[in-house]
């Protein structure tokens, strides 16, 4: 009896240290879960680049500010500001005003516009159809002395995909005010002269860019107009070829308005993808213009 008790007293010391063995296991290893998954969510150690507040950082964002294309933009105090990404009759105009009209010829793009956004903005599809069709082509926006003051400063910024042109068609209009019509023409127009865009101001200044615009290729379009001075940026940096000196910008007093796509009439229709299209009534600096394109550019 004494063997039978020694030897129950034996198995269960035995058990118990099995017991207390496992529950040690257990702790320790969920101590050791608990440290791989924190290390792996703050990045603490892995990276010092890595977020130091426990979320994981976006690997699609390519490093971009935090700020969305919109912010960056509005920020910059644009006199107009239409996104071109509605999906009614209106084109409505970001800095609150001057809400434009779509020809109903324009489409949108299906699963994103021509910038990084991260809700999925999406763009405006210009057909380019032969003249014929007139205000179908564009979007019209009525005429506004807001784009008129002074005369002296400007800065036109689009986001641009060309499509194929139409033979018969060559020049196509990105965004211009005035009319095509008569002298002094459009008091500023910038547009698609393909491989090119060429900025036109009150009849006879332009300058034209140097890089070559691929069809099917996404650019970031900036043109800038200070006492005379023209320039052209894509991408991001400066890009001018000059071809004769610009003036004041002179208006006509037609009642023709802005035009995106087309002039406000319809003529010079573009074919191709716009989006994200800003004027602002003075010279946007150039790490300005910059800091939109690292914002908008997709990874």
């Amino acid at each position: 009896g004494e063997v039978t008790m020694r030897g129950l007293r034996s198995r269960m010391t035995v058990l118990v240290a099995l017991m207390l063995s496992a529950s040690a296991c257990a702790v320790i290893l969920g101590i050791d879960d608990v440290n791989v998954r924190d290390a792996g969510d703050s990045g603490t150690d892995a990276s010092a680049d890595g977020a130091r507040d426990g979320s994981i950082p976006d690997a699609r964002t390519d490093a971009k500010p935090l700020k969305p294309y919109l912010d960056e933009v509005s920020n910059d105090h644009p006199i107009a500001y239409w996104r071109l990404d509605d999906h009614n009759a209106d084109a409505v105009n970001a800095s609150g005003f001057d809400y434009g009209t779509y020809g109903d010829t324009i489409t949108h793009t299906d699963g994103g516009g021509l910038i990084f956004d991260p809700q999925n903005d999406v763009a405006a599809i210009f057909p380019g159809l032969p003249d014929g069709s007139l205000q179908s082509q564009g979007v019209s926006i009525a005429k506004d002395s807001t784009f008129e003051d002074g005369g002296v400063a400007l800065t036109i910024e689009v986001w641009v995909e060309p499509l194929a042109e139409y033979a018969d068609n060559r020049i196509g209009e990105l965004v211009s005010y005035g009319s095509s019509a008569s002298a002094p023409f459009e008091a500023w127009a910038l547009k698609s002269v393909p491989p090119h865009v060429v900025l036109y101001t009150s009849c006879c200044g332009q300058v034209s860019n140097k890089m070559q615009l691929a069809t099917g290729s996404t650019y970031h379009l900036v043109a800038t107009f200070d006492h005379g001075v023209q320039n052209i940026y894509v991408n991001g940096l400066p890009d001018s070829d000059p071809s004769s000196p610009g003036s004041n910008l002179l208006f006509d007093g037609s009642t023709d308005g802005l035009g995106i796509g087309a002039t406000w009439a319809g003529y010079n229709p573009f074919n191709g993808i716009l989006d994200e299209v800003a004027v602002y009534d003075y010279v946007l600096p150039l790490v300005r213009i910059q800091a939109h394109y690292q914002a908008g550019k997709k990874p």
